[in-house]
């Protein structure tokens, strides 16, 4: 139920920052709640069952085991899709990217702004 509430929550902020920065919401709604469930699950099925056989997290028992794959589930989930919302956030808005006055690749550059259009700067 909590993992539910936490990709709800995770899909409509991703989302709401895709639409401002005027991408798709739907792709990053997708990676959003991705970002957030599959390290999740790659944890408590992996790593985590992993980590406790093996004796690396010996404070780890029968009775707390639940509580600890909780707490570790969410630290991972969180983390990475912090990560994916940082770069979602970090991305350049796509309608500031056709206002731009030059852009350069290899080499050449365009004047997009130029009220000829069989001017080019090469």
């Amino acid at each position: 139920m909590l993992e539910i509430l936490i990709i709800i929550a995770v899909v409509k902020v991703f989302s709401a920052t895709a639409v401002d920065k005027a991408r798709s919401k739907f792709l990053w709604g997708a990676i959003g709640a991705l970002s957030y469930y599959v390290p999740l699950l790659l944890m408590s099925f992996f790593l985590l069952p992993l980590l406790v056989n093996s004796g690396v997290l010996p404070f780890v028992t029968r009775e707390n085991y639940f509580v600890v794959g909780i707490v570790f589930n969410l630290i991972t989930g969180v983390a990475c899709c912090m990560i994916a919302f940082l770069i979602l956030k970090n991305l350049p808005n796509a309608n500031e990217r056709s206002k731009g006055k030059n852009y350069s690749g290899g080499g050449s550059s365009i004047d997009l702004d130029d009220d000829n259009p069989y001017r080019a700067n090469y």
